[in-house]
């Protein structure tokens, strides 16, 4: 429920003019061929990356900053 109400969030935001300022988001997907182990992998670097931005000191530069979303998800590609 909530993945398809952050995906529809997503695709009103790409397929509304750019406000000034904003920077399009454009869904990205990328077919490669991973071991569990490197999905792992994966998974905590993400994280990791993830944890940086959120821990990190916000520069009083007098830009506006918005919430934004941040998802992501690896799966296999079939069942």
């Amino acid at each position: 429920m909530f993945l398809q109400r952050d995906t529809e969030r997503d695709r009103r935001f790409v397929e509304s003019p750019i406000r000034r300022g904003a920077t399009p988001h454009l869904p990205r997907t990328s077919g490669c061929g991973w071991t569990p182990c490197e999905v792992e992998v994966f998974d905590r670097e993400l994280e990791a990356l993830l944890l940086r931005w959120r821990r990190r000191e916000i520069p009083d530069d007098g830009s506006e900053r918005v919430a934004v979303l941040a998802f992501a998800r690896v799966f296999p590609a079939e069942p």
